[in-house]
């Protein structure tokens, strides 16, 4: 071809040496295989894994590298977890792993099914148990147990920092009585400032938020929730690290200009710093229901200074004053309660506690416990189920014992039977938990009573208890089995009374044995009358008695009398009830 002088020519695949990159992670392996570190972040070859030569970090052969994806899908990041690597691109994740290829050892990368990718570099770390991560569209912070499901752990009280669904993210606003807290959404346009960092059981997010502050929250793995929101005045904090040393450990922060360490002792910079806990409201597992709160317990070693605390109310809408603990000459870790609002206690759904002290006081705050008694939730217009009061069948309704709280406000319930009738109003006034019993101006009958309101009043209902006694079923017909009611030979009635409640004209039949004797009821309209009429005479070994109507109607065994006697006995009549339902068991207590 000649010489050529001033052509453009390429090389198809040029062999760079000594090109830093700046995603590097490891050790992998031990022993006779060498421990090896992967790197990744090559923009020329996206989606490409680089792995060193075994036990000499400082080579890497240029057969050691693994394209896992295309260069549309960059390869992020990557951690250790339980032993192995896990690389992670802008949609999904990979675990490594080991494979020998010709007797060298190498790596292959399977994907991790139902994973998802990270945001930026280095907006990942590993904790105690989990890797944290943000994700790909930066919708919140998740956490998996390596080749796991990924559980998010910003989908309640941090949910709004983040964009979901096209909606931008807004504020949290984190409220404490009279004090409020605005966390400001990241900036996800400064990529590189959102930095995980993993420390002592805390896991760290620094970011830039929309306003231009540097700040931080932290995740405590112990109690799995969310604990601290930080700022720095200066905004020098910008990395965690804890620095393993024999029998100890040290935790370095990175501040501008260098690194800075917590030692113990008083510097001038503890001199002017406080710790301030400020942690979510408990709602002790139950989110509707409130709760009495009595007491709290710290478990702390007050030191010598001592610390603040002032106990919040339903997320922060109420605050008693600001308390202390002092500090004692002879510190230690100890159990301390104080009792709440003097001891009378406190009605509330949730509760939290900020506490308050110097650093340089060496108090240590361990743990607060909360003791409460469960109450009833605080609602307006819920109805009640349809009760029926602990009997199965027709009740006499005569009243109500009520438990409930109104707040020393009229609050008006109604009372309605199982055909949706309204039966009663009542207007009730509860100042506290009190008890208090009302009567029905008009009992009614029926199986079941339902509760219902609708004035909007909030009210806190505990309890109930319906006064009433039993009722006989209905019926269209009441027919007996034959009977000689005791009375040996033959028997003779003489008269009967019956109390009853029908709507329509009812049949009564007697069967002496064979013959049938028949006698007219009359419709009570609904009332409980008596009706006594005399039979015709007729003798009979076995008795048998029906009654029936086209309507409904009731027979009360209580009333019911049938005088009868042994044939050849005469002036021996006794009653017999042998048909009918009780009532009057109770009587009137209300």
């Amino acid at each position: 071809m000649g010489n050529l002088i001033g052509v453009s020519f390429e090389v198809k695949a040029p062999l760079l040496t000594g090109q830093p990159l700046p995603i590097l992670f490891g050790p992998f392996g031990e022993g006779n295989s060498g421990l090896f570190l992967f790197a990744t972040g090559n923009k020329l070859a996206a989606g490409t894994l680089y792995w060193t030569d075994g036990n000499s970090p400082d080579t890497q052969s240029d057969i050691n590298f693994l394209e896992i994806t295309s260069p549309s899908e960059p390869l992020m990041t990557g951690v250790m977890y339980d032993g192995y690597g896990f690389i992670f691109s802008d949609k999904r994740s990979f675990m490594i792993i080991p494979t020998f290829q010709s007797g060298a050892l190498g790596f292959i990368a399977r994907e991790n099914a139902n994973s998802r990718g990270v945001f930026a570099k280095w907006s990942i770390c590993v904790g105690r148990d989990f890797i944290y991560y943000l994700t790909e569209n930066a919708d919140g912070i998740v956490r998996v147990a390596g080749n796991g499901n990924p559980q998010s752990i910003t989908n309640g009280s941090l949910y709004n920092l983040f964009p979901h669904n096209g909606k931008e993210p807004e504020p949290v606003i984190l409220v404490a009585g009279a004090i409020s807290t605005t966390i400001q959404p990241p900036d996800f346009t400064i990529p590189e400032a959102l930095r995980f960092f993993y420390c002592k059981d805390y896991v760290f997010f620094r970011f830039i938020d929309k306003t231009g502050n540097h700040v931080c929250i932290v995740f405590d793995e112990r109690i799995n929730d969310w604990i601290s929101y930080d700022t720095y005045a200066d905004n020098r904090i910008n990395a965690f690290y804890s620095e393993e040393i024999e029998s100890t450990s040290n935790i370095l922060v990175g501040i501008e200009g260098g690194v800075g360490k917590f030692i113990a002792g008083t510097t001038i910079r503890e001199n002017a710093l406080k710790s301030i806990v400020i942690p979510f409201c408990s709602d002790q597992g139950d989110s509707r229901i409130l709760k009495r709160y009595d007491e709290i317990v710290f478990d702390i070693d007050p030191a010598l200074g001592g610390l603040d605390y002032t106990v919040f109310y339903d997320n922060g809408k109420t605050a008693e004053l600001i308390a202390n603990i002092a500090g004692s000459v002879s510190p230690g870790r100890k159990k301390i309660a104080r009792v709440i609002q003097g001891g009378t206690g406190k009605l509330a759904r949730n509760i939290s506690c900020r506490t308050e002290w110097r650093l340089d006081s060496l108090v240590k705050l361990y743990e607060e416990q909360f003791y409460y008694i469960p109450r009833a939730d605080q609602i307006n217009n819920r109805a009640s189920d349809d009760e029926d009061a602990g009997v199965f069948g027709d009740k006499f309704f005569q009243g109500v014992i009520i438990e409930a709280d109104t707040f020393g406000i009229n609050k008006e319930l109604k009372f309605v039977d199982d055909t949706g009738t309204l039966r009663a109003t009542l207007i009730i006034n509860h100042n506290g938990k009190v008890n208090k019993s009302y009567s029905f101006d008009t009992p009614w009958i029926a199986h079941t009573i339902m509760q219902t309101s609708v004035d909007n009043v909030e009210w806190i209902f505990y309890k109930s208890e319906y006064q009433f006694d039993i009722e006989p079923e209905l019926g269209k017909v009441w027919e007996t089995q034959e009977s000689s009611h005791g009375i040996p030979g033959f028997k003779v009635i003489e008269r009967i009374g019956i109390v009853a409640r029908t709507t329509a004209v009812a049949t009564l039949k007697i069967y002496y044995d064979d013959v049938i004797e028949t006698y007219n009821l009359n419709n009570t309209a609904g009332e409980k009358v008596r009706q006594n009429f005399f039979v015709r005479s007729r003798k009979a070994k076995l008795l048998k008695y029906r009654i029936e109507s086209a309507n409904d109607f009731r027979i009360y065994e209580n009333d019911l009398e049938i005088w009868i006697r042994q044939w050849n006995l005469p002036n021996t009549y006794q009653p017999v009830q042998p048909f009918g339902g009780k009532d009057y068991a109770i009587g009137a207590k209300i």
